[in-house]
């Protein structure tokens, strides 16, 4: 499909902006393009005649006003056929427009090159006769590759994920040398694992910064929810630590976030689009999601600071470990987790850890971080902690965010109760009292407030608990929610 700047179909594309094909008798799926520089497509995938037909690609060739290029392949169709079952996922090309396709086999634990000249001939230079394979240890099971990218060298590094014994799948990075061969100088053995504690990690995607560093997009379910993922590798296929936390970054849109495509801007900054979902009763409701990242090479806000930890012997107390790179440290409260206020300033020296206690916290919940200053001047704020005071309400909310009900589980029972929302203006949008004698679990209707962020205060008697709650689900008010 090609569409105007303006998102209508062009009509001297194909037919009125659409080019269909019919490859195979009963299912075609084409699964990667690319566009070579003289303007023509090619589109790969797999092509099935009935349920045992699953070792066969193909390779479509497109001129640019969307009809095939005759001069290719078999009047514009190359058909790849091997001795095991196979999918082909990937595409690129090369300098000198050489046409690499990335996939695996679907019975052995190994990945998959093949390259073609540019008129669909088989490049019998590559690898053996054409194709190149990647084998893995037997703990790995179906290894797959689902991007290819090529550096400045020409060598071919690709992306994806590897099941492991224990279930967990994890993201892949491996290279191939121009000629096909694996590239043991990168990673371990030509190949680098990145497992993610606690879930499933899968790359969708890769781009090669200029520095040589390799970027793999996709997504992680941690916990039966679904977040964008990046990682960061050196140009030897090393993790690379001095990018997010510990060379990962991961975003959360849903809940049900799946990462499919990364780029890079001219500026460095790199982008992974996606989509993600809204899985509620009423409605099953998708929704593309794009993130944007800075390229830290570039910008040296992204600094790594330590995470800072209740402190077991204070109560409203906290430690953290020194990090050479920070100049001073400002220990900031909240009464809300949203708007923090400095109490203190510890300045770097020579020490290992820092320990800091509130000697005047405020009644109730008290949220602290830490804000911090680089040597070279870059400001980034720790994590939150909440430090409650033992004889205040230990109330839970559910779900958060929600659309229409909120539970607020663990009230107490014959007790007097307030419950009041505040928007982010300060106004009230609910207030209710409820009676003595209400259950512990109660069922707050929200479902009159606009989509955002608000407060809620919980008062009980002299006890006051303020909670964050999120109304709906936008990007801008997850984020600032989180």
């Amino acid at each position: 499909m090609r569409v105007n700047a303006d998102g209508t179909l062009d009509n001297n594309f194909g037919d009125k902006g659409l080019a269909l094909t019919s490859i195979a008798q009963s299912l075609t799926i084409g699964r990667a393009m690319i566009l070579f520089s003289d303007g023509r497509i090619l589109v790969t995938g797999d092509v099935y005649n009935g349920i045992n037909d699953n070792n066969r690609s193909f390779i479509a060739c497109y001129k640019p006003d969307g009809s095939l290029d005759e001069d290719f392949g078999d009047k514009g169709i190359v058909i790849i056929e091997l001795n095991d079952p196979m999918d082909i996922n990937a595409i690129a090309a090369t300098s000198e427009n050489k046409i690499i396709l990335g996939g695996n086999y679907k019975t052995y634990y190994k990945n998959i090159l093949l390259r073609y000249n540019n008129d669909g001939t088989i490049d019998k230079t590559f690898g053996t006769n054409g194709l190149a394979e990647m084998s893995f240890p037997k703990n790995i099971s179906t290894p797959t590759i689902k991007d290819i990218a090529i550096t400045s060298d020409n060598k071919i590094v690709t992306a994806g994920y590897g099941y492991f014994i224990s279930n967990n799948s994890a993201i892949m990075v491996s290279r191939f040398s121009e000629i096909g061969v694996p590239d043991s100088s990168f990673g371990t053995n030509a190949y680098t694992i990145t497992k993610y504690d606690g879930g499933n990690a899968y790359a969708n995607s890769i781009a090669v910064q200029p520095n040589g560093k390799i970027i793999a997009g996709g997504y992680f379910n941690f916990k039966e929810t679904g977040l964008f993922t990046i990682a960061r590798y050196t140009a030897s296929g090393l993790i690379d630590s001095s990018f997010g936390s510990n060379g990962i970054v991961n975003t959360f849109f849903y809940g049900d976030d799946i990462g499919s495509s990364v780029v890079l801007q001219k500026d460095g900054k790199i982008v992974l689009s996606g989509y993600g979902v809204i899985d509620s009763l009423a409605e099953y409701k998708p929704r593309v999601c794009i993130a944007r990242y800075n390229n830290d090479d570039k910008s040296k806000q992204q600094i790594i600071i330590t995470k800072i930890r209740r402190w077991l012997q204070h109560h409203n107390g906290f430690t953290w470990d020194a990090n050479s790179s920070i100049r001073n440290y400002v220990v900031q409260r909240s009464y809300d987790g949203i708007h923090f206020s400095s109490i203190a300033r510890v300045n770097s020296s020579n020490n290992s850890n820092y320990t800091y206690q509130d000697q005047t916290p405020l009644k109730g919940t008290n949220y602290y971080r830490l804000q911090t200053a680089s040597i070279s001047g870059a400001v980034a704020y720790s994590n939150v902690i909440a430090v409650s005071d033992e004889n205040v309400l230990n109330v839970f909310l559910s779900p958060n965010p929600a659309t229409n009900n909120l539970q607020i589980q663990g009230l107490p029972s014959n007790q007097n109760i307030n419950v009041t929302v505040v928007d982010v203006t300060g106004n009230i949008a609910i207030s209710q009292q409820l009676k003595a004698n209400s259950l512990p679990n109660y069922n707050l209707n929200i479902a009159a407030l606009k989509t955002g962020n608000y407060l809620l205060k919980i008062e009980v008697n002299n006890n006051v608990v303020y909670k964050r709650i999120c109304k709906g689900i936008t990007l801008n008010n997850i984020i600032e929610f989180l």
